[in-house]
């Protein structure tokens, strides 16, 4: 199994026989910026199955050459939102440690709703933390603290335990960036005493659809960007062109739906006396709602260059 874990190497929730090879506690860390702390917490802690989250793809390939120089067996990489780790991967009950150190803190008003710790991801975790499970939260930033404490509250399903920060989460570069300009650094440990009403909903994998279309697919000229909103998903037509042979139609989609923002290659090309539109097995992406959307919205795109769709599904 590779380092780094696309959406569809999950399953869910987790099967961490198949991922880890062994059954063992979860740990997840949103955010790991450079991988120090995940290789600290690895070496400190080997009979803990650890998955590092972070948007960033430069994060992730600093995080994977450190920890192939060290030899970790025990971590694993995503690129992309750490909410989808937490709401899709970990089974409930079946999280032991949440860590979440130095977050952005999107200290402006309009983008507070960016933030993390939220009331609505506290009660995500708290659906998917093992009784005995925490979240540790390390800042630099004390407003942001406040906001996660009074977050914390509002939900009622965790008690806060204000310490001084860890000495591994001190060793970090962005903690010794704040250290060395004496800003002070906040922690605390939010553990779970209650469970929240109802379990967070799972992405459910599906069946991966195709749409059959007839018409003069060569007649298609030009390209234009279209957004389109099906449901809880919003689909990018970013880009299309030809294929060598001038035969097929390839576009890039983007599809973001459920905390995951996934890139596919939906094809139209002939066969037959028809034209099949469907997704391409390139980079393999998760088999969503959303990505058979997609499709749906490339056929409609077709439509409008003068295609007739047969037959989705």
């Amino acid at each position: 199994m590779s380092i780094v874990l696309r959406a569809s190497d999950f399953g869910v929730p987790l099967d961490a026989d198949r991922v880890f090879g062994r059954a063992a506690p979860l740990v997840i860390e949103v955010g790991f910026g450079n991988g120090e702390f995940l290789v600290q917490l690895a070496e400190r802690f080997p009979g803990w199955n650890i998955i590092g989250a972070d948007t960033s793809p430069s994060s992730v390939v600093r995080a994977r050459r450190r920890i192939r120089r060290s030899s970790i067996p025990n971590v694993r990489l995503y690129c992309g939102d750490g909410r989808f780790v937490v709401r899709h991967v970990a089974a409930e009950s079946g999280l032991y440690r949440l860590y979440v150190n130095f977050p952005d803190p999107w200290p402006r008003r309009r983008h507070s709703r960016r933030r993390l710790l939220s009331p609505d991801f506290l009660r995500l975790a708290a659906s998917r933390l093992s009784e005995e499970g925490a979240i540790w939260l390390t800042t630099d930033h004390p407003g942001y603290f406040a906001v996660a404490r009074a977050s914390v509250a509002e939900t009622g399903l965790f008690r806060t335990e204000e310490r001084p920060p860890p000495a591994e989460t001190l060793e970090t570069r962005w903690a010794r960036r704040w250290l060395d300009q004496d800003r002070p650094i906040y922690h605390a440990l939010f553990h779970k005493m209650a469970e929240p009403g109802q379990a967070a909903a799972r992405l459910e994998p599906t069946l991966m659809q195709h749409a059959l279309m007839r018409g003069d697919l060569s007649g298609v000229a030009g390209f234009e960007k279209t957004v389109y909103r099906r449901g809880a998903a919003t689909i990018v037509l970013a880009d299309a062109f030809r294929s060598l042979d001038g035969a097929s139609l390839v576009f890039t989609v983007i599809v973001d739906e459920d905390d995951l923002s996934q890139q596919a290659l939906i094809e139209a090309r002939p066969r037959d006396a028809d034209i099949l539109v469907g997704v391409a097995r390139f980079g393999k992406p998760l088999s969503t709602k959303g990505l058979n959307e997609a499709v749906r919205c490339v056929a409609e795109y077709l439509e409008g260059c003068g295609l007739e769709t047969v037959r989705v599904g």
